[in-house]
């Protein structure tokens, strides 16, 4: 009788702590989700340090969903792009911490891939299509994949393979988008520097 009573007692605080815990995760989930949405769609919409503040905090609060990471990351990174000196340099590092802590979660969301590789981009096109090959491999049925391939070959200067990458969608959706792109590159590469 003692030791059904011990059993029953030991079950019980067992079953309560899992309860306790689990109550605990949700608010904390709760919670995380509520300063994702306002940061995404709510007062925080925009501004960029309420966006990462509260992505932060989200994070910190339950860091197994990396939504946050994907919104911190774009919000700084397409604010980098009119930035000038200190707050470029911040926002950047901030899209590329942002960025790995999202890939750590989950290394094939599309998202943080490409927005890996546009930060690569930035100081060396090659290692960019070496990213992007890595992950058209493994999503090679989507034809937006193939048009960013074809951008970042012609960043690097090598527009036979830009063309290449493009065939393969010729007639689909993204083609004319991708040989826009390609194109615009090219009259770039070809402008003679001023004297």
């Amino acid at each position: 009788m003692k030791l059904r009573l011990t059993v029953l007692l030991i079950s019980a605080i067992a079953a309560l702590t899992v309860s306790v815990l689990g109550v605990t995760r949700g608010i904390r989930a709760t919670a995380a989700y509520f300063l994702y949405h306002q940061a995404r769609y709510g007062s925080e919409q925009g501004n960029v340090t309420g966006v990462m503040a509260n992505c932060s905090t989200a994070h910190r609060l339950y860091p197994y969903n990396y939504m946050f990471a994907i919104l911190a990351s774009e919000t700084a990174y397409y604010k980098s792009v009119g930035a000038e000196g200190r707050e470029k340099s911040y926002l950047l590092s901030s899209a590329d911490y942002w960025c790995d802590s999202g890939l750590q979660l989950n290394p094939y969301k599309s998202q943080l891939r490409m927005l890996r590789a546009r930060l690569l981009v930035k100081d060396s096109p090659r290692d960019a299509v070496e990213y992007w090959t890595a992950y058209l491999e493994w999503h090679y049925w989507e034809p937006f994949n193939h048009c960013v391939m074809a951008e970042f070959h012609a960043m690097a200067g090598d527009f036979d393979e830009a063309f290449r990458a493009l065939d393969v969608i010729k007639g689909m959706a993204h083609y004319e988008d991708g040989l826009q792109r390609v194109n615009d590159q090219w009259r770039k590469d070809m402008e003679m520097p001023e004297l």
